[in-house]
């Protein structure tokens, strides 16, 4: 191989890595922009947030509700393969009104349409884990609240299993045969001593 053919190798070389170079650093910098924006947008968000949870405070105090604890936690277990977990809720405002309470969750943008999936499921799973009287879903967009309430199934009461009740069931009738035969033995006891006292006597 000539010189000249080497060097020309090396330079096919060199600009191969220069190409992978620049690829891997646009897409290290494209990475790192895409962080920044979505830290950007959250930051934002969470602004938004704020300002919003402020405002629908001023709303809230309108409507004549009194603020009984801002950010309210819950918490709810469930049973995963059999296994108890434990689930952690923060709910935006725990309101009083006329002796009953209501829970408010302040929404924005689609997320305050109740034609929302997310925004439905999320208020149900509050009614369940805060057993309040109502929830409030506050539309800081249009400055409306609307209250809503899910109309749950009546749960059976959890009494004692058939099964249980069939075992106790016999049990209770086993112990009344014993009784019985008992009383019977008793009685047949105290009725011979009876007669053989009663002949003794005519002795």
């Amino acid at each position: 191989m000539t010189r000249r053919r080497v060097v020309e190798l090396l330079h096919q070389v060199l600009a191969i890595a220069l190409v992978l170079l620049l690829v891997l650093s646009g897409a290290w910098l494209a990475s790192k922009w895409r962080t920044l924006r979505d830290r950007n947008k959250a930051r934002e968000a969470a602004k938004r947030g704020l300002q919003g949870e402020r405002d629908a405070e001023k709303l809230i105090k309108q409507l004549g509700y009194k603020i009984v604890l801002r950010h309210p936690p819950a918490t709810y277990a469930m049973a995963v393969d059999g296994d108890p977990q434990s689930v952690q809720l923060t709910a935006d405002f725990l309101l009083e009104l006329k002796g009953k309470r209501v829970l408010a969750e302040v929404k924005t943008g689609k997320a305050a349409k109740l034609e929302h999936t997310e925004t439905r499921r999320q208020l149900l799973e509050y009614q369940l884990a805060f057993g309040v009287d109502a929830l409030l879903l506050i539309d800081m967009d249009a400055k409306q609240v609307r209250t809503v309430r899910f109309p749950l199934p009546k749960q059976k009461p959890t009494g004692v299993p058939t099964a249980v009740k069939k075992r106790m069931s016999l049990r209770w009738v086993a112990i009344a045969l014993c009784a019985l035969l008992a009383t019977w033995a008793i009685l047949n006891v105290t009725g011979s001593h009876d007669a053989k006292a009663a002949r003794e006597q005519k002795k």
